[in-house]
């Protein structure tokens, strides 16, 4: 089918998808422009994921569950830590 990727990867790492980009994706599966399995694995892509920083899991799907941004929960971290996980 003729979609590789849905949207931008590198801003759905970073930002998670949104319920907009979920019904286009869901759009694309019902138009038979993307096949199940393809969708899946983009979904997949979150929400939660500690390769990042090796010491964070951000959230990559709580706009979409919440409508609310991510947080970084600071407890414990250092300046340098902060930084590197709001990058």
């Amino acid at each position: 089918m003729g979609h590789t990727r849905f949207g931008g990867l590198s801003d759905r790492r970073r930002y998670g998808m949104n319920e907009e980009q979920v019904i286009q994706l869901l759009e694309l599966v019902a138009a038979g422009e993307m096949d199940i399995a393809e969708a899946v694995s983009q979904l997949k892509e979150g929400p939660l994921r500690d390769d990042v920083t090796g010491f964070a899991t951000p959230d990559y799907h709580r706009r979409l569950r919440t409508g609310l941004a991510e947080v970084v929960y600071a407890e414990h971290k250092s300046a340098e830590q902060i930084l590197e996980i709001v990058r």
